[in-house]
């Protein structure tokens, strides 16, 4: 007869067991790649919108600077000829100190090696040369050689500020005297100002106080065409801002302002982390005596300085940079986290120079504007 089992089975058998860890570790391992994945990505985006912030903010501070440069309240750099009463000079206004030169508003300094055409090498860690890697030679009175990095060019502008106060009086002696203003919290001792009825325009420096004296560092009194400024004359800062990169606080490169502080003290202060190189490309209108708002030409700031054809053989440094009436600026920015994984390494072409980059797994781009120095645009 039959015989029937009274034990029943209860649970998984070993095999069951099996395939179930084995679905479960199939499972999570895809759990663990698709957040390792958004993670990544998160990261990758992060890193995209900290290049493109930080390009924007980089451009946006050099670009206003630029639209400022030759700024001479109602007069331009290009119209002060025989108006022009700088108190910081000796004699002419190309005589000033090389800080003061506000008859030579914009420049560049371009490093050597990284014209339009060429290609240079960014090393991971990054050198600051001495003044004469940049052509031409960075003036000692900038204070940046061996504090700026290889590889970049430097931008520096003059111009007044848009801010302003106004005269209320003005007691003149023969080498010095007083300017009475509306609002004496504009004024910083050691500072340099300038004040312009549209058809003069003096520059002199605040010896302190409430008043402004011409004195001081002024060699010349004041002329008698300045003794015509009247009550409600605006008076308005002179403004000197040089952008260059050099290490930042994280260590890393960033875009970096020099300018005056309240006491009339070149200081600098970092604006931006991740920028590696600004590059500048000249355009001006080689046709001096009739000068239109177009360039005619394109130059590095090397060819500027130097002068060669098609420059008039006449031509001064002075007047050739007075041409220039737009730069094109190019920045490279790189992001401040490294990548998981593997950045490309392409070299990055910024304003026509070609950069080999370090292959850090670093996020990079290049963002470029071009600008029209508007205080030189006639029409």
């Amino acid at each position: 007869m039959p015989v029937t089992s009274k034990h029943t089975q209860h649970g998984f058998s070993l095999v069951e067991l099996m395939i179930a860890i084995t679905i479960a570790v199939v499972l999570g391992l895809g759990l663990v790649q698709v957040f390792s994945a958004q993670r990544v990505a998160f990261a990758a985006n992060e890193s995209l919108a900290r290049v493109q912030e930080n390009s924007r903010f980089a451009l946006g501070f050099i670009e206003h600077d630029l639209r400022m440069t030759g700024n001479m309240t109602c007069l331009n750099d290009q119209g002060f000829a025989g108006r022009l009463f700088n108190h910081l000079s000796a004699d002419v206004p190309a005589a000033a100190p090389w800080l003061y030169r506000i008859d030579q508003a914009f420049q560049v300094y371009e490093f050597v090696g990284t014209a339009p055409g060429q290609t240079y090498g960014l090393a991971e860690n990054r050198t600051t040369p001495a003044a004469d890697a940049w052509a031409p030679p960075l003036p000692a009175d900038l204070g940046i050689a061996g504090k700026a990095l290889d590889g970049s060019d430097i931008v520096v502008v003059r111009y007044m500020s848009a801010e302003s106060t106004v005269l209320t009086g003005i007691g003149v002696e023969a080498a010095a005297g007083t300017l009475d203003v509306a609002d004496p919290s504009f004024l910083s001792a050691g500072r340099v100002y300038a004040v312009s009825d549209c058809r003069n325009f003096s520059l002199f420096q605040a010896l302190g106080g409430k008043s402004v004296g011409v004195g001081g560092l002024n060699l010349v009194g004041w002329s008698g065409l300045e003794n015509s400024y009247g009550p409600d004359v605006p008076l308005h800062r002179f403004e000197f801002a040089a952008y260059y990169v050099a290490t930042g606080a994280d260590g890393g490169p960033a875009l970096f302002r020099r300018q005056f502080d309240d006491s009339g003290t070149l200081a600098s202060e970092e604006l931006v982390a991740g920028v590696e190189s600004v590059q500048v490309v000249l355009g001006a209108d080689t046709a001096l005596r009739d000068r239109g708002d177009r360039p005619s030409s394109y130059f590095t700031a090397a060819a500027v300085e130097e002068g060669a054809a098609p420059w008039p053989a006449d031509a001064s440094a002075s007047q050739r940079w007075s041409s220039v009436t737009t730069a094109r600026v190019g920045v490279l920015v790189r992001s401040e986290t490294r990548a998981s994984a593997a950045a490309p390494t392409a070299p990055s072409l910024v304003a026509d120079v070609r950069l080999e980059i370090p292959a850090d797994s670093r996020l990079r781009h290049v963002y470029e504007t071009q600008v029209a120095l508007r205080n030189r645009i006639r029409g």
